[in-house]
């Protein structure tokens, strides 16, 4: 992703920021921002206010829905232009992470899915549908035989989602 001119900020929690900071050398566009993505605060470390590209991956499952739609109007209040593309796990996984062995040992919870904008459309106020897509397609690209099932629609609905989605 990087064409020479990016901004680039990773926003996490602050130990895992002093973690990722001792194991990658990110410096010039690079930042780290060690704060909760629930706290309004963090916005006024970002720069710029516009043409922002925001990726949530990796976090909406583990908030409530209130807690999402914080997030998002966070986002929505303190960046003129902004596009999200956010991760949500499957609603039909949600209060399942005992199938996931990984998810088991940290006695983290799946408090929240979605799959489609539609069922965030409450808590994303203020922005419209760009693409609901999911992680297969992408993955079909480094996994060439997904392509195999893929055409399988319950392959589509258990799949992780990624929804693309951009600020009214």
């Amino acid at each position: 992703m990087n064409n020479g001119t990016i901004t680039w900020y990773n926003l996490d929690l602050p130990d895992v920021i002093k973690l990722r900071d001792q194991i990658f050398s990110e410096s010039g566009r690079v930042s780290s921002i060690d704060a909760s993505a629930l706290d309004p605060n963090w916005s006024k470390k970002v720069k710029s206010r516009n043409n922002i590209l925001f990726i949530i991956e990796g976090l909406s499952m583990y908030l409530t829905a209130g807690e999402n739609a914080r997030m998002l109007s966070i986002i929505r209040e303190n960046f003129d232009t902004a596009t999200v593309i956010m991760e949500c796990i499957a609603k039909m996984w949600v209060k399942r992470e005992r199938v996931e062995k990984s998810i088991q040992q940290t006695g983290a919870r799946f408090v929240f899915g979605a799959d489609s904008f539609a069922d965030i459309k409450d808590i994303a106020r203020g922005y419209h549908k760009i693409k609901d897509d999911n992680i297969l397609r992408g993955m079909r690209v480094l996994t060439p035989s997904l392509k195999l099932i893929d055409w399988l629609p319950i392959a589509r609905k258990i799949t992780q989602k990624i929804l693309i989605f951009g600020k009214d």
